[in-house]
């Protein structure tokens, strides 16, 4: 930090300490609230942001006041917690009414400003209504947002998701006081994006020669023997192509080569989650945090690498399961050579006693 940016710390601390020492008007709550905010404020003068921070949130779930929303954010500051200090400094502001934010609006300003060095704004358009939004893998909300987002500087990726479809991901960078517009399309269904065509079974004429056998029913009234119609092999007395009888094994080979992939992706994934735990968390804000003293871009590359080695993962398995069943059905309809005991689809029609139609049909193999 600057040596400028210090002063303006430093003074702001004492501004907002000698504010601490004017009366104040108790009101239920309000003297608990008053010892955890002088507590805070002891802590951050011995260098405890942290501890402090923990106090100013304690007094503003006791008494929910501009000026405990404001030592929260003058402690968010000290921790570089960017996007918080904003949110909380802001709000703290619009307090017009509270006597403490009155006498103390100039130094809550120039930390306001000082901030600002650090947050931009991005507004996410299109997308999908109801699409959860997630920037750098923290949930951010849901579509459509009701104001823009405020979000540290830097390059940040964002991800809109929806059960049942494809989810969007995008990499932006993010200037300081400046808003960023993102436009999406609508997401896409899954179902609809790669569909199977549907099989469709259709009875025919059999061929000129070819008998068709069918009984009468039976005394009792039970169904009659169905008749039966066999498709004839591709072509008489001919061979599958190579290419159709190798088919099976190409999707076979690449579902290998895919659930390889979704295996290292997971091995990567964890080892990625673990280095980010051992130094990083995610705090209660939804903002990356440092343990040890790991600088923050750091932790935001670690993260970066953990959602990264998931996506991995998840196309991995995916992809090996698809192919994994295209090769199943690829090999279930695979036509057999002539005198081998052809593949054929089986349609049996029949009526009951009840005058009631019916048809079924077997694939013979």
């Amino acid at each position: 930090m600057r040596r400028g940016a210090w002063h303006r710390l430093a003074a702001t601390i004492v501004t907002l300490a000698f504010g601490l020492a004017l009366p104040r008007a108790a009101t239920a709550g309000g003297g608990a609230a008053e010892d955890l905010i002088k507590e805070g404020v002891g802590l951050r003068r011995k260098g405890d942001d942290q501890g402090a921070l923990q106090r100013f949130e304690q007094a503003y779930q006791l008494e929910k006041s501009p000026r405990a929303l404001a030592q929260m954010g003058l402690a968010e500051q000290a921790l570089g917690r960017w996007v918080a200090a904003y949110e909380h400094l802001t709000e703290a502001l619009g307090g017009k009414s509270d006597p403490w934010i009155g006498k103390n609006r100039g130094a809550i300003s120039e930390a306001l400003n000082t901030v600002g060095e650090h947050v931009g704004r991005l507004e996410i358009l299109g997308g999908s209504a109801n699409a959860e939004v997630r920037i750098d893998g923290v949930v951010r909300g849901t579509l459509p947002l009701a104001a823009p987002l405020a979000i540290s500087t830097g390059t940040i990726t964002i991800d809109l998701s929806a059960p049942g479809f494809v989810p969007q991901q995008r990499t932006t960078v993010v200037r300081a006081r400046q808003t960023t517009r993102e436009s999406f399309e609508p997401l896409v269904a899954i179902a609809g994006r790669a569909k199977a065509p549907a099989a469709v079974a259709a009875v025919t004429a059999p061929p000129a020669g070819e008998r068709v056998a069918a009984t009468e029913p039976s005394a009792a009234g039970a169904p009659p023997a169905p008749a039966t119609i066999t498709a004839q092999p591709e072509a008489a007395g001919g061979q599958p192509s190579a290419l159709r009888s190798g088919a099976k094994w190409i999707a076979w080979g690449l579902g290998a080569a895919a659930l390889g992939l979704g295996v290292f992706g997971y091995v990567r994934q964890s080892s990625a989650g673990d280095d980010f735990n051992k130094d990083c968390a995610i705090g209660p804000d939804g903002t990356i945090q440092s343990l040890t003293g790991v600088p923050l871009p750091t932790c935001r590359d670690r993260q970066d690498r953990v959602d990264a080695n998931f996506r991995l993962e998840v196309i991995g398995l995916i992809g090996a399961g698809a192919l994994a069943a295209a090769g199943l059905v690829l090999w279930l309809t695979e036509p057999k050579p002539s005198g081998a005991g052809a593949t054929a689809w089986t349609c049996a029609p029949g009526l009951t006693s009840g005058s009631g139609a019916w048809l079924g049909c077997a694939l013979r193999f």
